[in-house]
């Protein structure tokens, strides 16, 4: 055996030693094949492992990208536990907003336009259509869990739909509200705080935040 093979076996070895407790997956979904190490995220109630922190960062930033990746061990997972076998470790609480919600998407917004705008109407951080400058929005964002059949699988879908709700943002002190955090026009004797402009956000869905659906 070569040198370089060699090498290969023992950096796979390695990986394979170091992957975390309780992940569902055995390869990376981001370099998809690629062992597991010691890096993990929380997606949708379940541990996944990655085998860097790059590739952890790039799942962080965009999970519904690489959902596809590990559509198979979501589904695996959600069986062992339906088995009545107590996963390997507890998993922390999915973000379950509109509401509830505990992290917020971010998305853009073109003024000129006056429209939302998707990922395909953004090119190098310029809308596509005017080639403005978009401004940067929030969404309050659930990921609703959805049992797919072996070929939905197999075509890719993601195991999971969309709901979500609009963030606007209103001053704490004086009421005033807007759709966008920088066109919020405080009253002429309002004295807003210094720390985040005095103002909270509030989800379209629930009407407040932090987003509940049921008052508490």
């Amino acid at each position: 055996m070569s040198k370089i093979r060699i090498l290969a076996a023992l950096l796979v070895l390695g990986s394979i030693a170091m992957a975390p407790d309780g992940a569902i997956n055995k390869t990376c979904p981001v370099k998809v094949g690629t062992p597991i190490a010691g890096p993990t995220s929380v997606f949708m109630g379940k541990t996944i492992g990655f085998c860097c922190n790059n590739c952890k960062g790039a799942f962080d930033a965009n999970p519904a990208k690489f959902a596809g990746a590990i559509a198979a061990d979501m589904k695996a997972a959600d069986a062992k536990k339906s088995d009545g076998k107590p996963d390997a470790k507890p998993a922390k609480p999915m973000p379950n907003g509109p509401c509830d919600c505990k992290k917020i998407a971010k998305g853009y917004y073109c003024v000129t336009d006056k429209r939302e705008l998707t990922l395909d109407d953004v090119r190098n951080g310029m809308c596509k259509r005017c080639e403005g400058k978009p401004l940067q929005i929030e969404y309050c964002l659930k990921l609703v869990p959805k049992t797919l059949s072996k070929q939905q699988i197999k075509d890719g879908m993601l195991p999971y739909d969309e709901d979500k709700a609009r963030i606007s943002y209103e001053c704490e002190t004086c009421g005033a509200k807007a759709e966008l955090e920088t066109e919020v026009k405080h009253k002429p004797d309002c004295k807003p705080k210094t720390i985040g402009g005095g103002l909270k956000k509030v989800c379209a869905k629930s009407g407040k935040f932090p987003h509940a659906t049921d008052d508490k």
